[in-house]
């Protein structure tokens, strides 16, 4: 908890919370690199969770577009997304963008990868 993220005193997020900018999609893989510069693959699918404002779908996601995503990362580091919040380019997602505790990674630049 605490304030080391940003975020409220005491409060934490979910440990398979990930939070970053889209630099790539194919298919129904979008590539997400979070504030070390990490480049996360995230799996959707139809029972994924996909909001913009709205419910929607892998396809409404762009590259440089800002995500939260929420869902486990297995052995071979591949996120499977059970939801994921996006913003357009350059606009912070409301109760994200690194405001919670540990647990929580902000994206900060994106590459074409």
């Amino acid at each position: 908890g605490g304030f080391a993220r940003g975020g409220f005193p005491g409060a934490s997020a979910p440990a398979d919370l990930t939070t970053g900018t889209v630099v790539n999609k194919k298919g129904s893989y979008v590539y997400v690199k979070d504030a070390d510069g990490n480049v996360l693959r995230v799996k959707t699918s139809s029972q994924s969770t996909i909001t913009r404002n709205t419910k929607t779908s892998t396809a409404a996601i762009h590259p440089g577009d800002t995500v939260v995503v929420q869902g486990p990362k297995n052995k071979t580091g591949t996120i499977t997304a059970t939801r994921v919040t996006a913003t357009a380019k350059g606009v912070t997602p409301a109760g994200s963008g690194g405001r919670f505790g540990g647990g929580v990674r902000s994206a900060t630049r994106a590459t074409g990868q």
